[in-house]
């Protein structure tokens, strides 16, 4: 399971990467089914969910 998870924070981190936030974040919660207490899932969701506040706040089109 800790392979499945890291591979989901993983792409999480790829879509972040592309500006596709709530793709991550959505990755991220899937992550989180798997493992509730995973540390990386959380911090994932919580750096998705900054970075599209900042897109946000700046005008950037989001996908």
């Amino acid at each position: 399971m800790a392979r499945k998870v890291s591979a989901l924070i993983a792409k999480a981190n790829g879509y972040v990467d592309s500006k596709q936030y709530d793709k991550a974040i959505a990755t991220a919660e899937t992550a989180l089914e798997l493992d509730p207490r995973s540390s990386a899932a959380h911090a994932m969701i919580s750096k998705a969910k900054a970075r599209q506040m900042e897109a946000l706040r700046s005008g950037s089109t989001l996908e």
